[in-house]
């Protein structure tokens, strides 16, 4: 007997669940408690199990898309003659009849045709293509995949940026983990500081790490016509304007000499003697090289000619 498969309440207010994939496909054994999909809804996303034993049939929903609670999207039918893996909307061709004619003497039998082989029927899975996701900001997700990301502290969007396509699944994270330990970049300049050091010295109320935030946003601006917002850190660990989409660290006065974080663009200035050493913390999969490059180049110009700052 078949049984029907629907859209389920995940929620008390809930009118539709977001499918997320199939875990299993067209033509599968099922069993009782087997996991067939998953459903994402506002607060979590589940998986949903079978409640009854044989074979997926007849699936009508697409990975990806938002289905009306209730809605029946497959059936579990009793055996395999009996799966549906036709894809749904298809329609068969009704064979146009022959015009009619005067009746005429009867043709000789024709031969038998020589019997071919049946051609296999595509799996559904292969074929059902799923639609595109949601540009909503939503991550699709297995919810044991959410669990062990948050465990690690893997950052899932970093998938999202990085252009693998969702749904994400446990075998996806050995790909994040690639990303978290590799996406990190650094790239470094040392410049002749007199100039500056002349300049601070003639202006004495003059802070050192304002200079420096005004170059790498004068630089920026050179590079990518767009303004930057900057947060100031001090050795001590204080932060001023907090929030920018970069973290200038001054290191004057100190023996270090810079500082690399694990996410978010970070530009450290370390001066000993004459010698300003910059050292810029980037993810390459926001930043690209070609355009870090170039502003950490222009930044150290103008540290190396403040002038360039007033042009």
């Amino acid at each position: 007997m078949a049984h029907d498969i629907i859209m389920p309440a995940l929620g008390m207010a809930q009118d539709t669940g977001l499918l997320v994939t199939w875990r299993k496909a067209p033509g599968d054994h099922v069993a009782i408690g087997d996991a067939l999909f998953e459903v994402e809804t506002d607060k979590a996303t589940m998986e949903v199990e079978a409640t009854a034993e044989g074979y997926l049939s007849a699936v009508t929903a697409r990975e990806g898309e938002d289905v009306p609670v209730g809605q029946v999207i497959a059936r579990i039918v009793g055996s395999e003659a009996e799966v549906d893996k036709t894809l749904p909307g298809t329609k068969v061709a009704a064979t146009p009849a022959a015009p009619q004619s005067a009746p005429a003497s009867p043709a000789p039998p024709a031969p038998a045709a020589a019997p071919t082989e049946p051609q296999p029927v595509k799996n559904q899975a292969a074929t059902l293509a799923p639609r595109p996701l949601a540009n909503d900001g939503r991550i699709l997700a297995s919810p044991k995949a959410r669990t062990i990301a948050a465990e690690q502290g893997l950052d899932l969007s970093r998938l999202v940026k990085a252009g693998h396509p969702q749904p994400y699944h446990v075998a996806d994270l050995d790909r994040l983990r690639g990303i978290a330990s590799s996406g990190r970049s650094t790239l470094g300049a040392r410049v002749d500081g007199t100039a500056l050091q002349a300049l601070m010295k003639k202006a004495s109320q003059a802070d050192s790490a304002r200079v420096l935030a005004a170059f790498a946003k004068g630089a920026w601006w050179q590079v990518s016509g767009e303004d930057i917002s900057v947060t100031l850190m001090r050795p001590d660990g204080s932060c001023e304007d907090e929030g920018g989409a970069l973290l200038l660290l001054d290191l004057a006065g100190t023996r270090l000499t810079s500082y690399a974080p694990p996410d978010g663009l970070v530009l450290s200035a370390a001066t000993e003697g004459g010698i300003v050493s910059l050292t810029l913390t980037f993810d390459e999969a926001e930043l690209p090289f070609a355009t870090a490059a170039a502003w950490l180049n222009e930044t150290a110009a103008r540290i190396e000619d403040p002038v360039r700052q007033l042009i």
